[in-house]
């Protein structure tokens, strides 16, 4: 997703930008930043694996 948007930046949006307050208020910059950071964090405890390993876990 993160190269996605990249690439839609690059192709489609970046071209009509002219300032930089333009681009900074893009829904796609908004994007990477929290693609970029779901990435290096993780999903943790909203991830599905969390929550089916709390679910069945052995109570041993």
């Amino acid at each position: 997703m993160i190269v996605n948007m990249l690439v839609a930046l690059a192709v489609v949006v970046l071209p009509t930008i002219t300032t930089f307050n333009e681009f900074v208020e893009l829904d796609e910059v908004l994007y990477v930043c929290v693609l970029f950071w779901l990435l290096m964090a993780g999903p943790g405890k909203a991830s599905l694996d969390h929550l089916l390993a709390r679910r069945f876990a052995n109570p041993a």
